[in-house]
């Protein structure tokens, strides 16, 4: 039997209650929605400083295992050997003198519009399909992009020397990320 006090009590929630939930769980999901996608933007960033790194220590490891197979090494050009690379408006960084003939590294401000900045280029033999030199086929490439700094530098010891890449590169409005890689190399004499 239903009386009248079972007619008055309230069956569920209110309007007002519900308008109440409703934001609060709006506001929950919002703040972790922001979290989530901070998250996602770090990692982004944390891939791509792993990925730039990753670059930057191939070519070092390249630069090292030409400086390695060279039968001498300097850090300027000798006179008159271009051996038909390009370097007008290049600085030259290191000069390899190697069984298959020179090999020259030099940084170029922006040699095309797809390059981010400043370029380390190779000009020498090209490689083959097995990874050999093949000399009297000099060819002049990007290396790496993106060099800033005191790019290919290096420290000299009694025990070998430590090449160096300094890198930087946009990473939001008016910000950057500079990575710099360091390699060993065994005695250079």
């Amino acid at each position: 039997m239903i009386t009248s006090k079972n007619l008055n009590r309230p069956r569920g929630f209110t309007l007002v209650e519900l308008l109440v939930a409703f934001m609060a769980g709006l506001l929950l999901v919002t703040a972790m929605a922001q979290v989530l996608l901070a998250e996602s933007g770090q990692a982004r960033r944390l891939g791509r400083v792993l990925r730039e790194r990753a670059s930057s220590q191939r070519a070092l490891s390249l630069i090292a295992s030409e400086l390695e197979q060279a039968v001498s090494f300097s850090r300027t050009l000798p006179v008159g050997d271009h051996q038909g690379c390009g370097l007008a408006g290049r600085d030259i960084r290191l000069y390899l003198q190697g069984a298959t003939g020179p090999i020259i590294y030099s940084v170029e401000r922006k040699p095309l519009a797809i390059w981010r900045g400043r370029a380390l280029m190779r000009c020498g033999p090209a490689y083959g399909l097995h990874g050999q030199l093949h000399a009297g086929t000099n060819q002049s490439s990007v290396l790496i992009d993106a060099v800033t700094g005191n790019t290919l530098s290096w420290d000299s010891s009694e025990s070998g020397a430590l090449l160096s890449l300094e890198r930087s590169f946009a990473v939001a409005a008016g910000k950057t990320d500079v990575i710099e890689v360091s390699q060993a190399v065994p005695d250079l004499r």
